[in-house]
């Protein structure tokens, strides 16, 4: 179930990832100019202000879904675990019965 989660998102991944590669892409361009201006700097100031905002909630997100994959990973290994005991309890239980 934690994998179908993963790979249900692998659109959104992808598409987040094209963004951070277009906004990249982007600020190279913004960033050709060596205006002097005091406008001109402002505004570049305030872009790349913009920009960083979006990379914090991009990787706030990314953070997000790793705590979250953790989370339902460590669920699973639990039930793993628990598992494995019933099947050998199993196990021993049937050798137990049968001899």
């Amino acid at each position: 179930m934690v994998w179908w989660k993963l790979i249900s998102n692998g659109a959104t991944i992808v598409d987040l990832a094209r963004q951070v590669y277009t906004t990249l892409n982007k600020d190279k361009a913004a960033s050709a100019p060596n205006s002097t201006d005091v406008h001109d700097v402002m505004n570049r100031i305030n872009y790349l202000e913009k920009n960083e905002i979006r990379q914090a909630e991009l990787i706030k997100r990314m953070a997000e879904q790793i705590n979250a994959l953790t989370s339902k990973i460590r669920t699973a290994t639990i039930l793993a675990i628990i598992s494995s005991i019933i099947a050998a309890i199993s196990i021993g239980w049937q050798l137990l019965n049968k001899y």
